[in-house]
């Protein structure tokens, strides 16, 4: 219990940062929805599918090794299957690896470089967002980190031990993402050099003890190994093609695109190489200068793990991704820390990286306003409203209707997989139409060729519009187009009519439309509204009241944002003339602007 006070008096700034990143990593950890890739992660490690399923479904869909999946299924089964647990996994991750960059970084240097990389790892806005994520990323920089730290251990004590903690975390490492094949790379140039340049009388026990090593290594990998080999025979990828700005792109995205974290990085980076290239012992092993240890740890570690991808990207298929390299960002932090302890005055470091970390904060809360701001397609959202609203459970079609078993019971509703395009092509052939609900998301907005618009309008009522970050739902209602009477607008009266295109009435009014003959039987009454201005006046928007021959059917406020239809079904009893009469009467001016009402269209259809 002594020691436990002793190490946490001594220790109090690290307990500080590690506070400070879990505060960063689990505040609004589920404020935003599952995206695309996590719906996939979600899917996958649902505790009620079988291992087998789990197994077949993990190596359809994905193109990584299954321990990150594994160990988010165990904790499915351990806790709960809800995205809160599994998104935890990813911030533990990252919060030891603040932890973990400390141990390297007084490895690798001092203390002081421990602390200065656990607390820029801390408050980095990239590393924060994937501790925040139900995917293997944060993982994966952890293991990074740990496997560098006992490289860093195995070269320095050469004994079989360190070796097989070396070993061991690098075998996780690459059984969670196949980029850490390249960091692999790396080390292996790293125990290279190391074995060249040891004092000789240590050579063939360190040799020795690579081997032993790296067999482990291999031997661990080999549950991946089929994994890795059909991805290795991709031939198609959804990244189409490879941006010659990425790594510009990927330093401004490590430091959140701001401007002054990232020249003041640069300077830093900077100060790491004059340091470097101040040392007066050029050979790093020899000398055990630590310096120059870290020059040859970093520079290969980083060049590696560009270099490849890199030209894998240009010669077999794009994998230039910006979250594949979470692997590289330790070591920029490091470099970065590095470069900040060069400087000699004190009080130069202090006002350095006071400045780095309060800008750190301001750029994550403030201007990015990450904590508030959504930034992920929101899934949950529409998928929330849309089941609300699919009482009669029509059927949702849906580009990759498998994504949409995460949010809605397939032993329920029909999930169709089709883009909404391909959908109505079909439907175009078929004689029997349907109701049915139609949803698009990632980077797919609203988009069908004018043929199938037109037999959409023709055939269906468009009901209802919904729309979320990077996502929209529409709800089509089929209608007997055989059965409908289209009003014409001109036909009422007063005659607001705008342009010939729309009712437009700017005050308190009624209007009529011309005597229409019916037969008994059930109809169904459709109007086409919006409301102006596009900002609410006071909290109201315009709203409509409907009577047919003086008997009121019902009203609604109408919308500022889009035009909508709303349907009265009503019921005669004999053959008649019917009037129509809408009724505005919620007219409004002030400063912010006039409220009035839109009438775009309207129809009666026999029902029965």
């Amino acid at each position: 219990m002594i020691r436990i006070i002793t190490w946490f008096k001594k220790n109090y700034i690290l307990i500080i940062i590690l506070f400070v990143a879990s505060v960063l990593r689990f505040y609004h950890i589920d404020l935003q929805s599952v995206w695309l890739d996590e719906i996939h992660t979600m899917v996958e490690t649902n505790p009620s599918l079988s291992y087998k399923e789990f197994y077949n479904i993990a190596v359809e869909r994905e193109v990584m090794p299954h321990l990150y999946f594994l160990i988010a299924r165990f904790f499915s089964f351990l806790i709960d299957d809800s995205v809160l647990v599994i998104r935890s996994i990813s911030a533990l991750a990252g919060i030891l690896s603040v932890f973990s960059i400390y141990f390297l970084g007084k490895e690798l240097i001092s203390k002081k470089i421990g602390i200065f990389a656990s607390l820029f790892l801390a408050v980095n806005q990239f590393h924060i967002f994937y501790s925040q994520e139900a995917r293997p990323y944060a993982l994966f920089s952890l293991l990074t980190i740990l496997s560098f730290l006992f490289l860093l251990r195995f070269t320095k004590r050469l004994n079989l031990k360190s070796g097989i903690y070396y070993a061991l975390f690098t075998a996780l490492m690459i059984n969670t993402h196949f980029f850490g094949l390249f960091v692999l790379v790396s080390q292996a140039i790293i125990l290279l050099i190391h074995l060249i340049t040891v004092k000789r009388e240590y050579k063939r026990r360190f040799f020795i003890n690579s081997v032993i090593s790296g067999a482990i290594i291999v031997l661990l990998f080999i549950p991946s190994l089929s994994i890795l080999i059909k991805a290795s025979n991709r031939n198609a990828f959804w990244l189409k093609s490879n941006n010659p700005d990425f790594f510009k792109e990927l330093f401004h995205v490590f430091f959140g695109r701001s401007e002054f974290l990232i020249y003041s990085a640069l300077l830093l980076i900077i100060a790491y190489f004059v340091k470097i290239f101040s040392e007066k012992e050029k050979n790093a092993i020899k000398t055990n200068n630590k310096y120059l240890v870290s020059f040859v740890f970093l520079m290969v570690w980083l060049f590696v793990i560009f270099i490849i991808p890199y030209i894998r990207s240009y010669t077999n298929l794009p994998m230039l991704i910006n979250r594949y390299f979470m692997s590289a960002l330790p070591a920029i932090i490091l470099i970065i820390a590095i470069g900040l302890s060069s400087i000699k005055s004190r009080v130069v470091v202090v006002i350095i990286g006071f400045i780095f970390i309060f800008t750190s904060f301001i750029n994550l809360i403030v201007v990015n306003n990450y904590y508030n701001k959504v930034n992920k397609t929101q899934f949950r959202e529409i998928t929330a409203e849309v089941n609300l609203k699919n009482i009669d459970k029509n059927p949702i079609v849906y580009r990759m209707a498998w994504h949409m078993e995460y949010f809605f019971d397939k032993n329920e509703i029909k999930l169709i997989h089709n883009s909404l395009d391909d959908y109505v092509d079909k439907l175009g052939r078929r004689n029997k139409l349907i109701s049915f609900w139609a949803l698009g998301a990632h980077r797919n907005p609203y988009k069908v060729k004018p043929k199938n618009q037109a037999f959409l309008d023709k055939n269906f009522y468009l009901i209802d519009e919904i729309n979320y970050y990077d996502t929209w739902a529409k709800y089509y209602l089929y209608k007997n187009s055989n059965q409908i009477t289209e009003l014409n607008l001109v036909d009422f009266t007063p005659n607001f009519l705008y342009n010939e295109s729309f009712i437009l009435i700017t005050s308190n009014s009624k209007i009529t439309s011309k005597k229409i003959n019916v037969r008994k039987g059930k109809y169904r009454l459709s109007v086409q509204s919006k409301s102006s201005p596009k900002s609410s006046i006071d909290n109201e928007n315009a709203h409509l009241d409907v009577a047919i021959n003086g008997k009121r059917l019902g009203g609604f406020y109408t919308s500022a944002d889009k035009i909508e239809t709303t349907l009265f079904d009503f019921n005669l009893k004999e053959n008649t003339n019917i009037t129509i009469e809408f009724t505005f009467g919620n007219d409004y001016f002030t400063h912010k602007g006039d409220r009035d009402l839109r009438i775009y269209g309207t129809s009666i259809e026999k029902l029965k």
